[in-house]
């Protein structure tokens, strides 16, 4: 709570918008090109992370990451939806 500068009743309603907004996707339902494409984005970088990269290919969403060799190799590689923790920042700082 300290870092974030909020009063106990504000870091409560923050922590519950947050939580109660976050939805549990099951590998499952991402499809077989959508991991392909994602282990071949990952394979020379880190393979754990081939799940969270099919996710984002597989919803056209946003990766965020605070992982800078991962960053740094998705990016390298041409993958556009990628987000460092700066960048997160800057975009909350526009709003």
């Amino acid at each position: 709570m300290k870092a974030s500068k909020l009063t106990e009743s504000q870091f409560s309603q923050s922590s519950y918008r947050i939580f109660t907004s976050i939805e549990l996707i099951s590998e499952e339902v991402i499809s077989t090109s959508s991991w392909k494409k994602a282990l071949e984005f990952t394979a020379s970088i880190d393979e754990d992370d081939t799940p969270f990269v099919a996710l984002a290919l597989e919803i056209n969403g946003l990766l965020w990451t605070g992982d800078k060799k991962l960053l740094k190799g998705l990016t390298e590689k041409g993958l556009q939806n990628v987000l460092s923790t700066q960048d997160l920042f800057q975009l909350r700082r526009k709003l």
